[in-house]
């Protein structure tokens, strides 16, 4: 039973709440939670705001409209409030009105940001409608990890897999379920030929058709090439003969046509239709129209103009797609209520108007075409997140965790709705809607149920004839003559031989000579073989030196050495430990690098590759199979010389000529090796050249090529190894992958083209599927990683791991999934190159002798093999490496020269040098120098105007910086500054006064001064005046010689340490001329 609790409560709680609108906000009243305003007066409750985002004003042309349906939103709080929300916790409604239109894609963005700006923290937001809004709000969710119920968000998994949207949900209709009713309808009728067609301007059905025709291509990459998709738009004109352009275009490629567009448009369509005879029963259109709506527009004949006849003949020829209307007595009941208490939100509905929507049977029921379906979503949508909120708290998690409600909203959540009953979501939080196809009935005018599809993806459910006009059944994929009409059986018969039967006529004769040749030729080749030894191909292991005889099956390898990273052979002591070893790390770590074996035979070194389990037994039959491999000699192709066969006749090796270097997977993680261009080249070119030649054979493809079956030489050639081995392959490895296997190695399929991935492999595998295993091999080799990896942890990716990217190249989703290779990481010629290999569709893959003309003339594309390589690069290193000695021995110089420079600027020039030489520095005696000190009269006042100690350093390292000009033009030297003290000294190493100057310490050495000099120049700056040049007597007898010099005398004066002084002022310099 629904409870809607207390409606007239209700009705008095109502309030308008927090509102951001994008458009005009008017007096609107907005839902609440019937119980916010009690729980919100204590603080210990809990608040939860969910943020609404609305589109009101539409009248109708957007199917989200608030106005119609803010009612149903009041009733699913009241279910939310009255029974799953407990009484400490409430829902703060914010709503977010983006106008009457779908916004730009960044508006929803700029909105929720507003609301954050005003301090709202949304624990979870409902809708939007529009796609647009959709993906800009979710880049935004996802960033603050809150869950996000759409609805609709039709047009979601366009840009990306549903799968990737971790916090979204969608609780109405979706276009992923019409695409998978539209597949049903395919499967079920046997159709590979459709048409798709759509009309751009509409975004509702332009974004079905994108997500529409993205599954069929990614449900069968073979619909790439059998399905066409058209578009047009109404916005270019001409609407008529667009049309006719694409009936011309149908008509050669199929019978069946989805129509993604507005009822007018439809009708349209087919009255253009019916005039180009396309009507006919050997056509089926399709249209959507998932439940009235004027969004829809009218999916009827009758419009009331010249058309309506031709109308309602052409539409015998239409099946309509529509969502099954709720037909339940609780509906019945929400129905009313909507209608009864729409108007307290502004909103009437007319009597006519219907409310369920649904499939439109009567024709007076598309009159009125403004019904509304989405009014149970949005209650639903309410009642979606209050289950949720139910549930964690149930689980023990707080109601406030916005990341858990994420992870409850879309791993699979099922809750129960009052008007819809159970409603399930699938793993990428969409709901499961059902669906049905129907019919017009001509007699009954109005579209009656054949098809019931049931949850979308489930079994379709036949409920009507699906009788085809005078057909019993619909017509086929393809007319009896083709849809050109041109296939041999329509043509008539006629007694005239063509130009094309008389040269079969002719060249008959001549392919019965070529067939009796060829026929002799294998009865002699089946004479040959039944007259030779069938097991020439079997080498007994006791023929391996250094093998021994035992009956233990762990022992029949003996003495042989495993090459692994080029390490050194292992002895038959070692063997056991290594054995044990290799155990572990392929447990511990998944498949590894495979480990080659070696042994020696006839006296030639050989290398032994372990066949694949399970094991077979030697018999006659395998030497029929092996008999072309005796033939195949090339430099990039491993010669086979037999199988190893243990005692008990199993066979177990391959035994081919010696490869040093092991596979082509464990040079590729050897981090000690460094793989350049040029390097990379060789070991692409000798693959393709392997590959050209073994293609040329007898052999005609591989069928396992991968890292494990291209072997390396002592001179780093790339040998291809395990080829025409057919005979060992077994069933199972052979099978197509399926999500169900649990124990199977699916490593090997990562090199495995699609198209030999959707039904059991034939042992040799296909030219074409080799093409796409080499693409696999170049990626890997370009970017010395594993297949379809992308950085070193690649290597150990896990079982699991690989299951899923080989079920994705399987799946053939548009693009494909193949390695991601940068353009920048690889030249130009071969990314397009790989693009070409592993397209989807093997016709489009070039052949290796294709492939061996595109790189031959590729510029930059080295062939030469790796070890002429490298000497060539020794030559050019020798012829380089002067050079680069005379530029390394200049960069010296030149720092040196910088580090004597600094040097200088701490000490004296002969002190420096005299420390470069190693020379020790001993204090000297001066008996005559000139030593200056001078301060800064008022610095405590400077400090105080300073407001900053970093302005303080700046202003002194201005005024020595000037100072520091002024010396650097005189026969002075800086000894130090300390605050606002300078001190300078001249005389070094001239002697003018008495003073004892020497280096201080080992590191940041210092040159500093002492004696009588240094003393009696700091007292007399003491005693000096601001602004004046206080002197001795000693430097008045000195410079009274010069007539230049302005000489004042101040008298006697108290020095410190000295007692009375005769000292001097120094005013000024007239001339800097000697006396005569």
């Amino acid at each position: 039973m629904f409870l809607y609790g207390q409606i007239g409560c209700l009705i008095f709680l109502l309030s308008i709440g927090m509102v951001i609108s994008a458009a005009h906000t008017d007096n609107f009243t907005y839902p609440v939670d019937p119980g916010y305003k009690d729980i919100a007066r204590n603080p210990n409750n809990t608040i939860l705001d969910v943020c609404m985002f609305i589109n009101r004003h539409s009248n109708g042309r957007l199917i989200n409209d608030f106005d119609r349906a803010a009612v149903a939103v009041s009733l699913g709080l009241d279910y939310v409030r009255n029974n799953l929300l407990p009484d400490n916790v409430a829902l703060n409604m914010v709503y977010i009105d983006e106008g009457p239109e779908c916004p730009e894609k960044v508006e929803a963005v700029n909105l929720a940001l507003q609301l954050y700006d005003r301090g709202v923290r949304c624990k979870a937001f409902i809708g939007p409608g529009c796609t647009r809004s959709v993906q800009s709000l979710y880049d935004y969710v996802q960033y603050i990890e809150v869950p996000l119920i759409a609805f609709p968000g039709d047009g979601m998994g366009t840009q990306a897999e549903m799968t990737e949207y971790d916090f979204l949900s969608r609780i109405s209709v979706t276009h992923t379920n019409t695409a998978y009713v539209i597949l049903k309808f395919i499967a079920l009728f046997n159709y590979s030929n459709a048409a798709f067609v759509t009309e751009t301007s509409n975004d509702f059905y332009n974004y079905m058709y994108q997500v529409s025709t993205t599954i069929m291509r990614n449900t069968n990459p073979k619909f790439q090439y059998t399905m066409k998709f058209k578009t047009f738009s109404v916005r270019d004109g001409a609407v008529k003969k667009q049309i006719v352009n694409l009936l011309e275009e149908i008509q050669v490629s199929a019978r069946v046509v989805f129509l993604m567009m507005t009822g007018d448009l439809v009708r349209k369509f087919l009255i253009t239709a019916a005039e180009n005879e396309m009507t006919t029963s050997d056509y089926v259109y399709l249209a959507v129209e998932l439940f009235p709506s004027k969004s829809f527009g009218k999916f009827t004949w009758k419009y009331g103009d010249e058309d309506d006849k031709a109308a309602r003949e052409a539409f015998q020829s239409l099946l309509l797609i529509a969502i099954k209307p709720q037909t339940s007595s609780t509906y019945a009941v929400f129905e009313e209520d909507v209608r009864r208490y729409a108007p307290l939100y502004g909103y009437t509905y007319e009597k006519r108007e219907p409310l369920s929507g649904g499939l439109c049977t009567r024709v007076d029921c598309c009159e009125v075409y403004i019904a509304h379906n989405f009014k149970g979503h949005f209650f639903d949508a309410i009642v979606m997140y209050g289950s949720i909120i139910q549930q964690m708290l149930a689980a023990g998690f707080n109601a406030t965790d916005s990341n858990q409600a994420a992870n409850f909203s879309q791993n699979s959540v099922s809750f129960f709705s009052p008007i819809n009953g159970q409603i399930t979501l699938d793993m990428n939080g969409d709901r499961h809607s059902d669906y049905i196809i129907s019919k017009f009935s001509d007699d009954l005018d109005r579209f009656e149920p054949f098809l019931n599809c049931l949850d979308a993806i489930a079994v379709a459910t036949l409920i009507g004839t699906y009788d085809w006009k005078e057909r019993t059944n619909f017509p086929p994929n393809e007319p009896m003559c083709g849809f050109k009409g041109d296939l041999a059986i329509c043509k008539a018969n006629g007694t005239i031989l063509t130009t094309g039967q008389k040269a079969t006529a002719a060249v008959l004769p001549v392919l019965a000579v070529i067939g009796l040749a060829i026929g002799i030729t294998i009865a002699v080749q089946k004479f040959m073989a039944n007259h030779s030894d069938p097991f020439w191909w079997r080498v007994f292991m006791h023929e391996l030196e250094g093998l021994h005889s035992s009956s233990n099956k762990s022992n029949l390898t003996g003495k042989l050495s495993v090459i692994s990273n080029d390490k050194p052979e292992a002895t038959l002591d070692e063997k056991s430990v290594h054995s044990a070893v290799e155990s572990v790390l392929s447990k511990a770590a998944g498949a590894g690098p495979q480990l080659l074996r070696t042994a020696t035979y006839e006296s030639n070194a050989v290398t032994l590759v372990e066949l694949p389990e399970p094991k077979f037994r030697a018999q006659p039959s395998i030497g029929r199979e092996l008999r072309h491999l005796r033939r195949i000699q090339h430099a990039n192709v491993q010669t086979f010389i037999g199988i190893a066969v243990s005692d008990e006749n199993i066979c177990t090796y391959l035994i081919g000529d010696i490869c040093q270097k092991g596979t082509l997977e464990s040079m590729l993680r050897l981090d000690t090796l460094h793989l350049d261009d040029p390097f990379k080249f060789s070991l692409i070119n000798d693959l393709v050249t392997g590959m050209t030649y073994l293609h040329s054979t007898p052999i005609v493809s591989h069928g396992n090529l991968t890292d494990q079956s291209c072997l390396i030489d002592s001179r780093f050639v790339l040998k291809i190894s395990s080829h025409g081995l057919g005979c060992f392959r077994s069933s199972d490895e052979l099978e197509p992958p399926y999500e169900n296997q649990v124990d199977r190695d699916f490593r090997p399929l990562l090199w495995r083209a699609p198209e030999l991935m959707h039904r059991p492999m034939i042992p040799q595998g296909t030219p074409k599927g080799d093409v796409f295993s080499f693409a696999i091999l170049v990626q890997q080799i370009i970017l010395v990683k594993p297949p379809f990896g992308t950085h070193a942890a690649s290597w150990s990716m896990t079982n699991s791991v690989i299951k899923d990217v080989v079920l994705e190249v399987k799946k053939g989703a548009m693009p494909p999934l193949r390695p991601r290779v940068p353009r920048l990481g690889c030249p130009g010629f071969l990314h397009d190159l790989m693009d070409q290999c592993w397209h989807e569709d093997p016709e489009q893959r070039p052949t290796f002798i294709r492939v061996q003309d595109q790189l031959r003339r590729a510029e930059g594309f080295s062939r030469q093999n790796v070890v002429d390589h490298l000497i060539k690069r020794m030559e050019q290193y020798a012829e380089t490496l002067e050079g680069t000695i005379a530029a390394t021995v200049k960069g010296f110089m030149e720092e040196k020269k910088r580090s004597e420079e600094v040097l200088y600027s701490i000490l004296p020039k002969f002190v420096a040098q005299m420390i470069n030489s190693g020379t020790t520095i001993r204090p000297e005696t001066y008996s005559s120098t000139t030593v200056y000190f001078s301060h800064l009269d008022g610095w405590e006042n400077i400090i105080a105007m300073t407001r900053s100690p970093l302005e303080l350093t700046q202003a002194l390292n201005a005024f020595y910086q000037t100072c520091d000009a002024i010396i650097e033009k005189h026969d002075v030297y800086k000894v130090e500054t300390v605050t606002d003290s300078y001190m300078i000294v001249s005389g070094l190493p001239v002697p003018n006064g008495p003073s004892v100057a020497g280096v201080i310490g080992l590191k940041l050495p210092k040159y500093c001064l002492f004696g009588d000099t240094v003393n009696t120049a700091s007292r007399m700056e003491s005693s000096g005046e601001a602004g004046r040049i206080h002197m001795s007597d000693t430097s008045y007898d000195l410079l009274r010689h010069y007539r230049n010099f302005e000489i004042e005398a101040r008298g006697t004066r108290e020095i410190k340490g000295k007692g009375l002084m005769s000292t001097y002022w120094l005013n000024g310099n007239t001339d800097t001329r000697r006396p005569k």
